[in-house]
Parts: structure tokens; C-alpha cells; sequence
């Protein structure tokens, strides 16, 4: 499995970017109530809840979805659900990745996202609406 993860990225990944700080791995939010699994999904970057700081509701059930607009959806797991998506590595900074989403399950919304993972071991993970300068960048810390 690393051979090939190691292929993959040697595909996708622009020259110069073998430098760069391995994004993949787990990765605390800043408020500490969530771990997120970053890896690869197909060509670009995604991330999945791995783990809750509580994963139980009020009522002692796992915690789902409730707040997304699409009702179907609102049943399912948080455990496990896609946060981050469609991340792909910046041409110009190996260590920053773009054009990607982040969903944020306390409120429904979808939001445009860029990631930039500096050598310190954190991560900024700037959300955003329109452009980037109307939105929030919170710092995560890679797990290890």
C-alpha cells in the first residue's frame, strides 16, 4: 500500500514538491473535538472524521448528521464522514493545497478551503465563502 501511495503521489505532485510536508496522516482541529484522517481519495486530498472528543448525543446515540440541508442525508454517521475534499497540491507552494471543500457538520455548510502545512507539525485550514478573505483559518495539529 505505501508503494503505491508513494506512485500516486510521485504522479500527481508538481517537481519540487518532494520537499514538501506530507499532509496525510491525523490531524486534531483546533478546538480539539475532532481527529480527521487526511489521505488520498483517487488524485486529490480528503479527509474523514476518525474520531469524536464525544460521539454521543444528549440522548446516548452516535452522533449524526442532523443539521445537513439535504434531509436524506441527515441520518448519517459523523463517525466516518468526509470533511475535506477535493484538496489539490498548489503548483507555486508544494506545502499548500487548494480548490478544495470543508463541511462542518454543527452547521450544515460547505465551505471553500485551502490547507497549508507548515513545518512545525500544524496546519492552517482557511474556510471560506466567495473569495478568501471572507472566511475563518483555524490551526490543526498533525496526531502522530
Amino acid at each position: 500500500m505505501g508503494k503505491l501511495l508513494f506512485a500516486v503521489l510521485a504522479l500527481i505532485l508538481p517537481s519540487g514538491a518532494a520537499n514538501a510536508i506530507n499532509p496525510l496522516g491525523l490531524w486534531q482541529n483546533d478546538d480539539g473535538r475532532v481527529l480527521v484522517k487526511v489521505e488520498m481519495c483517487g488524485n486529490v486530498l480528503c479527509g474523514k472524521v476518525a474520531s469524536l472528543r464525544e460521539p454521543l448525543d444528549r440522548q446516548g446515540r452516535p452522533k449524526v448528521d442532523h443539521m445537513n440541508p439535504d434531509p436524506a442525508l441527515r441520518d448519517r454517521p459523523v463517525m466516518g464522514l468526509t470533511v475535506l475534499h477535493g484538496f489539490v497540491r498548489s503548483r507555486d507552494e508544494p506545502d499548500r493545497w487548494i480548490n478544495g471543500t470543508i463541511y462542518d457538520a454543527d452547521s450544515g455548510n460547505t465551505y471553500r478551503a485551502t490547507l497549508t502545512v507548515r513545518p512545525d507539525g500544524t496546519a492552517e485550514l482557511h474556510g471560506y465563502v466567495l473569495v478568501p478573505v471572507i472566511g475563518r483559518t483555524s490551526l490543526w495539529r498533525q496526531v502522530r
